[in-house]
């Protein structure tokens, strides 16, 4: 680790520290892409597609607060939530020039240890198979997998992460290789060292992904996601000395994938096309990318923007609908009961998550009927524990698609009135 990584994670706690009055976002970064695909143009190729990706929103961490692109593309997203600028180059007989640039608020984010459970949440299979730059189930990945005794998954996940940095040696690589290339020569860059966390953890039945994004001096940089309590959390085991659930800086998240893997889009840039007979020549793609703060954070409406505008995607916002109030349970406890509400035809199961500062605190697993009011209580333990270090604390609903959903502000009361 650098003296100056050192210095970095030493200043962390400062991050964690602010004042109550927490903004809604602690940063504010312009993203520039630019693309340029050429090829000879007595090259027989047969041009099909160029895909480029760009930034997605992510509950309480990141949001896309205007995107505009130099010329008409179509945007198309897959199943995980990323999101991709589609090219249709089947008619371009000339080399294709495609930049955007986004305007993207972060936030860090931490999660408190005693937010989650004991118990091993279920994922999705795609994030629990083997796959290649993620190889779960080859012999010399497993033999390392097999050292962990833990049950829990934080115990798991502790154990995993100390793995990780006891058998690597930071070294950068010309090429991406990932977790089996880790494993056997103890050494990699962010990419291995995300890809053997991320092994390591499927292995023991923990959803894991990798996230490919930039660190706040531009750099790019990959860690890896571990899914707990339904809810993804993101892991730098590349930098972080010791665990740590979340990130304790801005991240500019590209796109959760594994860029290792073939025949998938999952690249930062992915260009179809075909060759005719006889045809040896290949195109040269050539990527521009540069991320800047914004020296005086200002919020582009997307009335205000260019012309060539990317609607961003809808989503179906769950609020109070009536107040907050103490309420005595049939336990004798004391809660907080609010009624949620949505205006969709389908019901939305996610969480709530209760926050101090920029640390989500407590999870409670809640599901908002359809076109119905939803009853929820939050036990008032939970906010004095808190209260005791922090005036205000944020309640904010997070759906299945990792879009957050502020509801309300908990202020510390001189006294509680039950109802």
């Amino acid at each position: 680790m650098t003296k100056e990584t050192k210095s970095f994670w030493k200043n962390i706690s400062t991050l964690r520290k602010r004042s109550n009055d927490v903004k809604p976002w602690h940063a504010q970064w312009t993203l520039t892409f630019d693309v340029r695909v050429r090829w000879p143009h007595t090259a027989r190729v047969l041009p099909g597609g160029l895909y480029v990706s760009y930034p997605c929103p992510l509950a309480l961490r990141q949001e896309v607060v205007a995107f505009s692109h130099n010329r008409a593309a179509t945007v198309t997203s897959d199943e995980y939530g990323n999101h991709w600028l589609l090219l249709d180059l089947s008619h371009e007989r000339s080399d294709v020039h495609l930049s955007y640039q986004a305007v993207v608020a972060t936030s860090p984010l931490m999660f408190d240890v005693g937010a989650f459970g004991d118990a091993v949440t279920p994922a999705h299979s795609r994030f629990l198979q083997a796959e290649r730059g993620i190889e779960t189930n080859h012999p010399t990945v497993a033999a390392l997998a097999q050292k962990i005794t833990a049950r829990t998954q934080l115990a798991i996940l502790q154990e995993c992460f100390a793995l990780v940095r006891k058998n690597l040696h930071y070294r950068v690589q010309k090429k991406e290789y990932g977790a089996l290339y880790a494993a056997s020569q103890g050494q990699g860059d962010c990419t291995e060292y995300a890809s053997l966390l991320a092994a390591l953890l499927r292995y023991h039945n923990i959803g894991a992904r990798l996230t490919i994004g930039y660190m706040p001096d531009g750099v790019l940089h990959a860690i890896t996601e571990a899914y707990l309590d339904g809810l993804w959390v993101p892991i730098d085991v590349t930098n972080a000395p010791d665990l740590m659930l979340g990130l304790p800086y801005d991240f500019v998240a590209l796109m959760h994938a594994n860029w290792m893997s073939a025949g998938r889009i999952e690249k930062l840039i992915s260009f179809y096309y075909g060759r005719k007979a006889g045809s040896r020549c290949r195109p040269h793609i050539a990527l521009t990318a540069s991320l800047r703060p914004l020296a005086a954070p200002k919020v582009m409406l997307l009335g205000d923007a260019p012309s060539a505008i990317v609607p961003l995607p809808s989503r179906s916002d769950v609020k109070i609908v009536s107040p907050l109030f103490y309420n005595q349970l049939d336990r004798g406890e004391l809660a907080f009961r609010l009624r949620l509400w949505h205006d969709r035809s389908y019901t939305v199961s996610g969480h709530l998550l209760l926050l101090a500062g920029d640390t989500v605190c407590r999870i409670y697993p809640c599901t908002v009927e359809a076109e119905r009011e939803t009853l929820v209580e939050i036990p008032l333990a939970d906010c004095r524990r808190l209260w005791r270090e922090w005036h205000d604390l944020r309640l904010v609903f997070c759906d299945p698609a990792e879009q957050s959903h502020p509801l309300a502000t908990l202020t510390k009361p001189t006294t509680v009135h039950i109802r």
